[in-house]
């Protein structure tokens, strides 16, 4: 994810900027996905779940909200 937003970020246009923050955001929701896959199948533990459930919960306004940033 954080990857895909310095590669989008240093880009020339926000069209290509706003691509790339597109696939942070997928990335995200994905990741979102395997985390609870993750926890259904107990491969991970209550308290983790709850640590990178929190964290995408934050991250994912803040990857909209950039995207909207740059439509300005």
């Amino acid at each position: 994810i954080a990857a895909t937003m310095i590669e989008g970020y240093y880009r020339n246009s926000k069209g290509d900027q706003r691509k790339f923050f597109r696939y942070a955001l997928s990335s995200s929701k994905e990741t979102e996905l395997w985390v609870y896959r993750a926890y259904k199948r107990g491969l991970i533990g209550e308290d983790d779940y709850s640590v990178l459930r929190d964290r995408l919960s934050n991250l994912i306004p803040q990857i909209i909200n950039f995207i909207h940033k740059l439509k300005d």
